[in-house]
């Protein structure tokens, strides 16, 4: 009887141990949880994160991972995990505004991303303590927000085109909006009772099919360098930048060129006007995700001045508050 027994309790185990496994190997949706520093066991990242600029300044990001091989109906579309990115990275800058005392943050700077990935990850350990892997391929869609939190006096037009935020408002609108989100923080419901309510939606980074144009020829020409950086001169103390990379850039890629060109002309602080992101890609259709020949562009006009603003919701950084994060 007891033998019967613990072969039941054995198999009960193993039913309940083999799911989470499965999950490990081909994350199934977005996991709302500070993300780790190291990926162990080739297991994606998948969570938030944030970055500290200057003392009212963070750069918060949201990453996933959604396994390629799982295709039902039941699953999101690869534009609805940028959905869920937006979201869940909009729920976390609210949630660390709170944290900070603050009430409301206006969002500088926002960027997104869904790059095809492949990842190794372990399968079962042998008798000689080794581990077999497999490859996973799937997308990583990443959303980002630059955020300055903001003093709880002073007058602000909430929902103004500086996308000012209020963050209680803003919690609890996302939760409403997103079941997903709502599920990851009580509880996790079933894969197949959840989903995301609809809404018209942009993507923060569009991206752009480049064909044969003048500037998908000249963007091959390039494949052989991961970053290119041009800066003009526009007029005295105003100059134009743009960042051409292999890979997503963030913010901070941006921001350490401006406290280099404040450096060089002798400028104490800089603003950041006409700030826009690209990506561009060497295909012919939307769905060719795995085309290894996209570039992202990151374009910006800055301004020298020798004052902060400080009432200005604009990307205006003082170089000294912002350059020991910038410049690792």
């Amino acid at each position: 009887m007891g033998y019967v027994y613990m072969k039941r309790l054995c198999f009960v185990l193993l039913m309940c141990v083999l799911p989470m496994l499965g999950a490990c190997a081909a994350p199934v949706y977005p996991r709302y949880q500070p993300i780790f520093e190291a990926s162990f066991g080739g297991v994606p990242q998948q969570g938030h994160s944030h970055y500290q600029i200057d003392a009212r300044t963070y750069l918060v990001t949201y990453q996933t991972f959604n396994s390629g091989g799982i295709r039902s109906g039941k699953y999101l579309s690869n534009e609805e995990w940028i959905v869920m990115a937006h979201d869940y990275v909009l729920y976390r800058a609210a949630e660390l505004t709170r944290s900070k005392g603050a009430k409301r943050f206006v969002i500088l700077h926002r960027d997104d991303s869904n790059e095809a990935s492949r990842v190794w990850v372990s399968s079962k350990r042998t008798h000689g303590g080794y581990s077999n892997s497999e490859i996973v391929e799937g997308f990583t869609p990443i959303a980002r927000v630059l955020i300055r939190m903001l003093s709880n006096d002073g007058e602000v037009t909430l929902g103004s085109e500086n996308h000012v935020h209020e963050v209680d408002r803003l919690l609890e609108e996302l939760i409403k909006r997103n079941a997903w989100l709502a599920a990851q923080l009580v509880t996790l419901a079933p894969q197949e009772k959840i989903r995301a309510s609809k809404s018209p939606f942009v993507r923060w980074r569009a991206p752009v099919l480049l064909g044969d144009t003048d500037l998908g020829r000249a963007l091959k020409k390039r494949r052989n360098s991961l970053l290119d950086t041009e800066i003009t001169d526009e007029v005295p103390g105003v100059f134009g930048i743009t960042l051409w990379s292999r890979l997503p850039l963030s913010a901070i890629d941006l921001l350490r060129e401006g406290v280099k060109i404040a450096d060089r002309e002798g400028y104490a602080a800089f603003r950041l006007e006409d700030w826009t992101v690209g990506e561009y890609r060497q295909g012919t259709h939307w769905n060719d995700w795995i085309d290894s020949r996209t570039w992202f562009r990151t374009k910006a006009r800055l301004v020298l001045q020798q004052q902060d603003e400080l009432n200005s919701l604009d990307p205006v950084f003082v170089v000294e508050e912002i350059r020991e994060s910038v410049m690792r």
